[in-house]
């Protein structure tokens, strides 16, 4: 994670969570990797991409679960 977020151009401004117990993992159904599931502040799934998301695609993701 730490290597794909230093080859970004610019720098992230909000926390990148990682599921390392792999309890997200199985409670999403995630399969291939990478994976990036929007959740909103109510707990909603907004998104979910099975790709390596661009810097638009992460700032499209915060909007997203940032909106109600």
């Amino acid at each position: 994670m730490n290597q794909f977020l230093s080859s970004l151009d610019e720098k992230l401004t909000f926390p990148v969570a990682l599921d390392r117990n792999r309890e997200v993992t199985k409670a999403y159904q995630v399969g291939p990797l990478p994976s990036t599931i929007a959740i909103n502040k109510n707990g909603i799934v907004v998104d979910k991409k099975e790709y390596q998301l661009t810097v638009d695609d992460i700032y499209s993701f915060v909007e997203q679960s940032s909106s109600e």
